[in-house]
Protein backbone atom coordinates (compact mmCIF):
# COMPACT_ATOMS: atom_id res chain seq x y z
CA UNK A 1 0.00 0.00 0.00
CA UNK A 2 2.88 2.31 0.99
CA UNK A 3 4.28 1.85 -2.54
CA UNK A 4 1.75 2.39 -4.06
CA UNK A 5 1.18 5.94 -2.51
CA UNK A 6 4.85 6.84 -3.12
CA UNK A 7 3.62 5.63 -6.65
CA UNK A 8 1.04 8.12 -6.86
CA UNK A 9 3.32 11.37 -5.74
CA UNK A 10 6.41 10.49 -7.96
CA UNK A 11 3.85 11.17 -11.42
CA UNK A 12 3.64 14.86 -13.56
CA UNK A 13 0.80 17.04 -12.25
CA UNK A 14 -1.72 15.77 -15.18
CA UNK A 15 -0.80 12.16 -14.84
CA UNK A 16 -1.68 12.38 -10.97
CA UNK A 17 -4.88 13.50 -10.94
CA UNK A 18 -5.94 11.04 -14.05
CA UNK A 19 -4.60 8.29 -11.60
CA UNK A 20 -6.74 10.04 -8.60
CA UNK A 21 -9.70 10.09 -10.86
CA UNK A 22 -9.45 6.19 -10.86
CA UNK A 23 -9.16 5.35 -7.35
CA UNK A 24 -11.95 3.35 -5.57
CA UNK A 25 -13.09 2.31 -2.08
CA UNK A 26 -13.29 -1.15 -1.02
CA UNK A 27 -17.60 -0.95 -2.62
CA UNK A 28 -15.87 0.32 -5.77
CA UNK A 29 -17.12 3.83 -5.36
CA UNK A 30 -14.56 6.56 -6.98
CA UNK A 31 -13.31 8.20 -3.97
CA UNK A 32 -11.79 11.53 -5.43
CA UNK A 33 -13.40 11.42 -8.52
CA UNK A 34 -15.65 14.80 -8.77
CA UNK A 35 -12.47 16.92 -7.13
CA UNK A 36 -9.91 15.34 -9.93
CA UNK A 37 -12.25 16.38 -12.65
CA UNK A 38 -12.51 19.94 -11.44
CA UNK A 39 -8.84 19.84 -10.90
CA UNK A 40 -7.72 18.66 -14.46
CA UNK A 41 -10.51 21.08 -15.83
CA UNK A 42 -8.34 24.30 -14.23
CA UNK A 43 -5.18 22.92 -15.37
CA UNK A 44 -6.40 23.29 -18.62
CA UNK A 45 -7.55 27.18 -18.00
CA UNK A 46 -4.12 28.85 -19.55
CA UNK A 47 -2.44 30.99 -16.41
CA UNK A 48 -0.66 33.76 -18.37
CA UNK A 49 -2.26 36.29 -20.99
CA UNK A 50 1.20 36.27 -23.19
CA UNK A 51 -0.80 34.55 -26.15
CA UNK A 52 -3.41 37.53 -25.50
CA UNK A 53 -0.63 39.81 -25.67
CA UNK A 54 1.13 38.53 -28.59
CA UNK A 55 -2.46 38.88 -30.87
CA UNK A 56 -2.60 42.63 -29.40
CA UNK A 57 1.09 43.29 -31.00
CA UNK A 58 0.28 41.83 -33.96
CA UNK A 59 -2.97 43.83 -34.59
CA UNK A 60 -1.26 47.11 -33.74
CA UNK A 61 1.38 46.33 -36.81
CA UNK A 62 -1.61 45.87 -39.25
CA UNK A 63 -3.46 48.52 -38.16
CA UNK A 64 -1.00 51.47 -37.89
CA UNK A 65 -1.58 55.04 -37.31
CA UNK A 66 -1.90 56.18 -40.68
CA UNK A 67 -4.41 53.44 -41.98
CA UNK A 68 -6.17 54.48 -38.41
CA UNK A 69 -7.13 58.10 -40.46
CA UNK A 70 -8.47 56.97 -43.46
CA UNK A 71 -11.65 58.95 -43.65
CA UNK A 72 -15.03 57.85 -44.87
CA UNK A 73 -14.90 60.18 -47.89
CA UNK A 74 -11.82 58.69 -49.00
CA UNK A 75 -13.08 55.07 -48.48
CA UNK A 76 -16.35 56.20 -50.47
CA UNK A 77 -14.66 57.60 -53.66
CA UNK A 78 -11.77 54.60 -53.53
CA UNK A 79 -14.24 51.80 -53.42
CA UNK A 80 -17.17 53.68 -55.88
Amino acid sequence: MWDKKCQIFQKDTIEFWRNLCTLTNFNDEYIFRNIAELALIILCIPHGNADVERIFSNIADIKTKKRNKFQHRFLKLYFE
